[in-house]
């Protein structure tokens, strides 16, 4: 399994009482992740804790026609995740997604109107909200890397120390 972002550094932030599962891909956009937790069903059927996030690839919007993912489908995908994965633990956390610098496509407006949305219909179902774009977002040009899209590796370490202390708040005792 190959980690991205910021899942390298989980195993060693929350330690031993705990295991870490990330797919061998990203998430990509919702709807593709809608998909993916059939296919991933028996890797997370029992987790304690589900950390998950969709949204960069939603708002693409590389050729100037709109969003990959209207909004309107954007929330219906991730009340759809939402209900499945609330059948598997009640422990479920929704990372809101991090700002871009500059890269092709992707308007920080559009991923601070998803996430705002996001917060509203999922906060109302119980979901933990994981604010990790405010965590970035003071200083992006800071925060991202050359490439505009991911975090630098300092970063990396900020998110995932937030991501671990989220999971030990919902699920203290580990696994």
């Amino acid at each position: 399994m190959r980690l991205f972002g910021y899942a390298p550094r989980l195993p060693a932030l929350l330690g031993d009482g705990y295991t870490v599962y990330h797919p061998a891909h990203n998430g990509r956009f919702s709807s593709y992740t809608l998909q993916q937790i059939f296919e991933e069903h028996e890797n997370i059927k029992d987790a304690d804790v589900i950390h998950w996030n969709n949204g960069l690839w939603d708002v693409c919007n590389r050729f100037g026609n709109g969003l990959l993912v209207s909004r309107e489908e954007y929330l219906r995908n991730l009340s759809m995740i939402a209900d499945v994965l609330l059948k598997i633990t009640p422990r479920v956390i929704f990372a809101t997604t991090t700002p871009v610098t500059t890269y092709v496509g992707i308007d920080n407006a559009d991923i601070e109107a998803n996430n705002a949305a996001a917060v509203e219909l999922l906060s109302a179902r119980g979901i933990v909200i994981n604010d990790l774009h405010s965590l970035l977002a003071d200083d992006p040009a800071r925060h991202i890397s050359p490439d505009g899209i991911h975090p630098t590796d300092a970063a990396a370490d900020l998110l995932a120390a937030q991501v671990a202390e989220y999971i030990r708040s919902c699920y203290p005792e580990g696994k």
